[in-house]
């Protein structure tokens, strides 16, 4: 039994030397001239870890499971002793370059992080697992706060794609709503840990192929794929912080007309609910964008109470 494990040690060990001998990185494994390498994609969603209004900013975790054929990376198993799966460090070999189209942190590029391992089968089918924490941009609408429903994704783009055309993403499994550029599949959630303050209620993920508009007279081909999801704000601790709060001033600033004139507290009682309101308008606006088309009604709401 040892020495079987020791000559199939042996045997990955000259498995891996013959196959990065001559191999460059740098080449894309591209099975003919002028055809884009097909790299199969499937998103897992581990948690959203943060959503932020004011910034319109979220924070996601999760990996990314990419597949491709490399036929630089094919072996005869029977030569090496019947093994017929291998894993290397990525670094090794060629890697899809993808950026974070939408991202809030410089330099996110997928390919430079390149610690995680790939599984490579003899048939030369590659497939490599990296995890990652998303930060990327999330445009909010708080029209109904706190009974909100924000729709965010992640973007990424493959690398130089508009230069060299060598790469274009494709899902791992056939999607029933393909058309000629763009694709939805779902998101794989069942490791997915619930946010306390958001609950996801739908996801997918989503590809695209095709020519955009880059300058008036020029026409860039890009290859993206992406996943969005769709959170509902779980609305109990702003009902119980803000909204009943609101209703009861409401209500007891209607008093103020019913107190007579020589208790000298009717005055004393206005500046008080003047000074709840701002209150409230201030938790509110810690919450909200600056700029933008829309204000939540609840803003509205207070601001036409307190007028």
């Amino acid at each position: 039994m040892y020495f079987r494990q020791l000559a199939q040690l042996g045997h990955r060990a000259n498995l891996t030397k013959n196959l990065l001998l001559n191999y460059d990185p740098s080449v894309v494994p591209t099975t003919s001239q002028g055809s884009p390498l097909e790299v199969a994609y499937e998103f897992t969603l581990s948690s959203i870890d943060n959503l932020d209004e004011k910034n319109q900013v979220m924070v996601s975790y999760g990996w990314i499971i990419l597949s491709w054929y490399d036929v630089f990376l094919t072996w005869d198993p029977a030569d090496y002793g019947g093994i017929y799966n291998l894993v290397i460090p990525a670094k090794k070999i060629w890697l899809p370059e993808m950026v974070l189209k939408n991202g809030v942190d410089e330099g996110v590029d997928l390919a430079l992080n390149s610690d995680f391992r790939v599984s490579i089968m003899y048939d030369g089918s590659v497939t490599w697992i990296p995890s990652y924490r998303w930060t990327t941009s999330c445009t909010v609408d708080l029209t109904i706060f706190p009974l909100d429903t924000q729709v965010c994704s992640v973007v990424f783009m493959a690398w130089l794609t508009p230069i060299s055309n060598d790469m274009k993403f494709v899902p791992s499994e056939p999607s029933k709503n393909r058309t000629s550029s763009t694709s939805t599949t779902p998101v794989l959630t069942g490791l997915y840990s619930e946010n306390e303050q958001w609950a996801l209620t739908d996801s997918h993920s989503w590809d695209f192929a095709g020519g955009v508009a880059v300058g008036q007279d020029y026409n860039s081909t890009i290859t993206v794929a992406a996943f969005t999801v769709q959170l509902t704000r779980q609305p109990l601790y702003y009902i119980v912080n803000l909204i009943i709060p609101s209703l009861a001033i409401n209500l007891m600033a209607m008093f103020i007309f019913y107190l007579p004139i020589e208790s000298g507290e009717k005055v004393s009682f206005g500046i008080t609910m003047l000074l709840s309101y701002t209150l409230l308008l201030l938790m509110i606006n810690d919450i909200t964008p600056r700029g933008g088309p829309k204000v939540p009604l609840l803003c509205k709401l207070n601001l036409l109470e307190y007028s």
